[in-house]
């Protein structure tokens, strides 16, 4: 599906549903696209094959067969135009420069790192179609390799029911604190997708019943990626890595029933997703809200929203593997992180709440070396650094982490003659100092 959320639980919230030849969605650049008409020769030729598919899909899930959408033959230019339609009915450019800023301010991509340009560059002719909510209609990419084009209506035209049944567009619309349901949204969707395809595919339509998670795991992080940050290659492949192992699970439980009740509400965060043995757990509280550096005036919050367990994974993974990072962001119950403007100090938070006391430093030290710093401290619930990409500070306080980063928005770290570990632990010291008052 969905071209999605490229930041797991947190960032890049994105969701054109789309079908690229190296299996996963690729998102578009921002620039200027030539838009032009769809063949109508071509969309004749797919209309029988799209009814038939429509049917099958609606048989084995129990939806309404007229529900069929409109399918056009489109060119990458019209893709591209229909892609950049989902994506400012998502998300306003307010909130991409906030998320951008959250990443660059702990060195987790690059300074100068841009999502659309970079991901552009080395995978926009990859898309093969897409579903897009927008627009209410599958686009496929013309060619004459009708076995392609059938596998890639098969995995729209899901999408394009779920949009119509579950609001698919209405529900990845982007609010404060919604990023990890949103992402789970995601995973559900290509799950589903993926192994409602496989069953059609399937002569036994066993589907996902009997699906090599594990193996099809190790192919989906193969992928060539190198050439991206690692937190976004792993952003956007997790989706077709968690999504079908969850909907494998709710199969093995119940069949179609089961994820049913997923998209009526069970399934809340990527916490659930990851760990649908705990679907009837009830999920704690939100933290609090990192507050505001005391240190500066006129603060404003630019963001705030929850990173979430798949994201977390997404900023651990290339530093400790990929086993060792799932084992890491399961013992964090919730977190929230926050983007604050302060006149020209850009500063940006995260608070985490560990499930037991005895697992916050370890979860302290793999963010700490996910941003570049040694894992050696005198005081190591105490900390301060320094990057180019600003001062950064953590504390341990309990189960609660406060992590901080503080920079001048348009200048070098090293130009600022306010900015220290000393005003870095000032804040951080009253992020944690409010946790024990609170």
């Amino acid at each position: 599906m969905c071209s999605v959320r490229c930041w797991g639980g947190f960032l890049f919230v994105l969701c054109s549903c789309g079908t690229p030849t190296q299996g996963f969605p690729i998102r578009q650049s921002l620039g200027q696209v030539e838009v032009s008409p769809a063949s109508r020769v071509e969309e004749d030729q797919v209309s029988q094959k799209v009814q038939q598919i429509a049917h099958q899909i609606a048989e084995r899930r129990g939806w309404d067969p007229n529900l069929v959408p409109l399918v056009e033959t489109a060119s990458i230019g019209r893709i591209v135009a229909a892609m950049l339609a989902d994506e400012r009915s998502q998300v306003t450019p307010a909130v991409q420069l906030a998320e951008t800023e959250f990443l660059r301010s702990f060195g987790w991509v690059p300074k100068h790192f841009d999502f659309e340009r970079d991901v552009t560059e080395s995978y926009s002719e990859n898309l093969l179609g897409l579903y897009s909510f927008t627009w209410k209609r599958v686009l496929l990419l013309g060619g004459n390799d009708n076995a392609r084009i059938e596998s890639t209506l098969r995995h729209e035209l899901v999408h394009a029911f779920q949009d119509k049944q579950y609001r698919i567009g209405e529900r990845v619309r982007w609010h404060n604190d919604q990023g990890d349901r949103i992402a789970a949204i995601h995973a559900l969707a290509e799950g589903e997708a993926i192994c409602l395809s496989r069953q059609l595919e399937d002569p036994k339509q066993r589907g996902c019943l009997d699906f090599d998670s594990a193996g099809y795991e190790e192919q989906i992080l193969a992928q060539d990626l190198d050439s991206l940050p690692p937190i976004v290659k792993y952003s956007l492949v997790s989706p077709y890595i968690d999504g079908p192992r969850y909907v494998q699970r709710l199969l093995q439980r119940g069949g179609w029933p089961e994820v049913e009740l997923a998209w009526q509400g069970k399934l809340t965060d990527t916490h659930v997703l990851l760990h649908p043995e705990e679907l009837a757990t009830e999920r704690p509280a939100l933290v609090e809200v990192p507050s505001a550096p005391q240190s500066f005036s006129n603060c404003q919050a630019r963001y705030v929203d929850v990173l979430g367990e798949q994201g977390l994974r997404s900023v651990l993974w290339q530093d400790m593997g990929h086993l060792a990072a799932q084992n890491v962001a399961s013992n964090v119950t919730q977190d929230r992180g926050a983007v604050w403007h302060c006149g020209n100090v850009c500063a940006v938070a995260l608070h985490l709440r560990a499930k037991a006391v005895n697992s916050a430093p370890a979860i302290a030290d793999a963010l700490w070396a996910s941003m570049g710093f040694e894992m050696l401290d005198s005081t190591p619930t105490k900390r301060c650094g320094k990057r180019q990409f600003g001062v950064v500070g953590l504390q341990v306080f309990h189960r609660d982490i406060a992590i901080t980063s503080m920079r001048l928005c348009n200048a070098s770290i090293s130009q600022s003659t306010t900015i220290s570990c000393e005003t870095a632990n000032a804040w951080t010291g009253q992020i944690v100092s409010q946790l024990s008052i609170n």
